[in-house]
């Protein structure tokens, strides 16, 4: 799939990906600033992560899915994309695993997102 000059790698029956969210990940990278640090809790095959990395100073890009991982992994490499981290974790442990904040959290999780806003809280910086 090649969205905004992006190509993506998907397998529906490994990982979640929607392309009716195009529009919204553009309408983000349109509102960040330069050089922001950003983590994506839920990346799935890496859309939001790759779409914001070129004005991102880093994203971390996680997701408890090895086969999303996998597919964002191969999606970096297509795209040459430098500055995102996969990460393979649960996101109720990032607090504790990575302790860092950043000044924009993306929570991409239909449903039960809400679940996860303690953690995103602690993650955020002040005014992010």
């Amino acid at each position: 799939m090649i969205e905004y000059g992006h190509r993506f790698a998907v397998d529906l029956s490994t990982a979640y990906f929607s392309a009716r969210l195009s529009s919204e990940r553009q309408r983000v990278l349109f509102r960040m600033g330069e050089n922001e640090t950003v983590l994506d809790m839920f990346a799935g095959v890496g859309p939001f992560a790759i779409t914001l990395a070129g004005r991102a100073a880093l994203v971390v890009a996680s997701d408890i899915n090895p086969g999303a991982i996998l597919l964002m992994m191969a999606n970096l490499e297509q795209n040459r994309i430098k500055n995102v981290l996969p990460v393979l974790a649960d996101a109720h442990h990032l607090p504790s695993e990575m302790p860092f904040q950043y000044d924009r959290i993306i929570m991409n999780l239909p449903m039960s997102g809400a679940a996860f806003l303690p953690d995103a809280f602690r993650l955020c910086k002040p005014g992010g």
